[in-house]
C-alpha cells in the first residue's frame, strides 16, 4: 500500500509510485510448491501489472497508461522470464518480492481535480512436466488492489478592494524665491512665523509639495 499520494501544488503530479508485489505463500503451500517444482522443467514466471483509473466526482484522470520501470532483477512486466526452481521458490517465500516504479512525474492534474488509481497484478508460473512433456500454468490474481489518490486545490480567486486617497494641500507666504530645479524654495527663514521683514515675499499654493 503506497502512501505517496496526497496534495499536489503544481500542474503535474511530479511523483514516482513504488509498487511491490507480495507473493509470500504459507509454509504448507511452500512444501507443495517444492514437490511440484521438482517435477518441472523450463520454468518461467509471468507478471502482469496494470493500473486502472478510479471513476469519481471531479475526476481528473487523463486515461494515459502507466510508465513502468522495474527495480533491480525483478521480472520485466508482461514478459515471460525464465527462472530456476530455486528462484521461483524465493519469490514464493517472499524473499525476493518483485518491485516496480510507476512514473507520474509528467502526469497532468488540473486545479480542483482528483486523480486516483488502483494497482492490479496477476502472476503466473508456467512450466513443463519432466515425464509427460506437457506444459501448464498456475496463476493467481491479486486479491486487494491498492488505491492511491492525488488532489490539486482550486486556484485562489482574485480579491478586489477599494482605496480612496485625499491629497493634502496648503498655501503659504514664503521668503526668498521658488526653486527652479524641483520642489522646495530658497528661503533663509520661515516667513509664516510672523517675523517682521523687509525681504521679498511670495505666495505659494499646492499639494503635498507646494507648487507656485
Amino acid at each position: 500500500q503506497s502512501t505517496i499520494g496526497g496534495k499536489v501544488e503544481t500542474s503535474k503530479i511530479g511523483k514516482k509510485v513504488p509498487v511491490q508485489i507480495k507473493m509470500k505463500e504459507s509454509n504448507t503451500s511452500i512444501k507443495d510448491w517444492e514437490s511440484y517444482l521438482k517435477t518441472r522443467k523450463d520454468i518461467k514466471i509471468y507478471i502482469r501489472l496494470w493500473r486502472s483509473d478510479v471513476v469519481q466526482d471531479n475526476a481528473g484522470n487523463t486515461g494515459a497508461g502507466p510508465k513502468w520501470s522495474k527495480v533491480g532483477s525483478s521480472p520485466t512486466n508482461e514478459i515471460e522470464v525464465a527462472v530456476s526452481a530455486e528462484e521461483a521458490l524465493q519469490y514464493l517465500k517472499g524473499n525476493k518480492p518483485p518491485s516496480y516504479i510507476d512514473d507520474l512525474m509528467d502526469y497532468p492534474i488540473e486545479p480542483g481535480k482528483k486523480v486516483s488509481f488502483k494497482y492490479n497484478v496477476s502472476v503466473s508460473i508456467r512450466s513443463t512436466n519432466i515425464k509427460t512433456d506437457l506444459r501448464d500454468s498456475i496463476s493467481c490474481t491479486g486479491i486487494d488492489s491498492p488505491k492511491i489518490d492525488f488532489y490539486r486545490p482550486d486556484e485562489p480567486k482574485a480579491g478586489f478592494g477599494y482605496y480612496t486617497s485625499t491629497p493634502q494641500y496648503w498655501s503659504e507666504i514664503k521668503e526668498g524665491s521658488p526653486s527652479l530645479t524641483g520642489t522646495g524654495s530658497n528661503e533663509t527663514f520661515e516667513a509664516m512665523a510672523g517675523t517682521p521683514t523687509t525681504h521679498n515675499l511670495y505666495f505659494a499654493s499646492g499639494g503635498s509639495e507646494f507648487i507656485v
